[in-house]
């Protein structure tokens, strides 16, 4: 694996393998022993639906 990291903040990262033609979003708890879960997108069509739902999400923001 040849992840590449794209984003990462102290709970969230988001890194893709060109290779595997994937992308990999990884959310951590805080606190003293954080807990990790992992979402491995391997469909365009996934992402397509992530991307779109955070742009909606965007304008609850404004």
């Amino acid at each position: 694996m040849a992840y590449r990291n794209l984003y990462s903040t102290e709970c969230l990262d988001v890194q893709a393998d060109p290779e595997r033609k994937s992308v990999q979003l990884e959310a951590a708890s805080s606190g003293y022993r954080p807990r990790y879960v992992t979402v491995e997108i391997e469909s365009l069509g996934e992402l397509d639906r992530l991307i779109a739902a955070l742009s909606e999400a965007r304008e609850y923001l404004k």
